[in-house]
């Protein structure tokens, strides 16, 4: 999975996407995801179904079961230039506000997910999604707060 933003490229699973031409299947159906994946198992990429125990538990690799951020140590980031980063004013920087989303990696008999919560918090102009209860509860007290 990568993602551009205005700031900088992100890629989350960087090994298995540029060095091994591996995808994380997680658990989507339907028939338009199917052709998706045909494409690229068209064109050699390998779409993991299934994960081995091994490289479960192999901290290294980029399918490995935990926490994850956008940003951290086993993402890839290539900063854009020149820097898009200044606020609508047009001065001082912008903070990439996709580092704020976390995500856990989960396996399940036959599945793989990514799993996280989506707090919805009206106030906020942007949408996260968080990996922890804890964080999600912070959410929840902000959405309380304007009650």
């Amino acid at each position: 999975m990568n993602v551009i933003t205005h700031n900088a490229a992100y890629s989350l699973y960087p090994y298995a996407t540029f060095h091994e031409r591996r995808s994380l299947v997680c658990g989507t159906p339907g028939t338009t995801r199917e052709q998706a994946r045909d494409k690229y198992r068209d064109r050699g990429w390998n779409m993991e179904e299934l994960i081995d125990i091994y490289e479960v538990r192999d901290k290294r690799s980029d399918f490995s079961i935990g926490r994850r951020w956008v940003g951290d140590g086993r993402c890839w980031k290539i900063p854009i230039r020149p820097s898009l980063c200044l606020n609508p004013r047009g001065e001082g920087i912008v903070r990439d506000r996709i580092t704020s989303n976390s995500w856990r990696t989960g396996y399940f008999p036959r599945k793989n997910k990514m799993v996280f919560l989506y707090p919805e918090v009206p106030r906020l102009r942007f949408h996260y999604v968080c990996a922890d209860e804890e964080v999600h509860e912070v959410f929840r007290s902000v959405v309380e707060m304007d009650t």
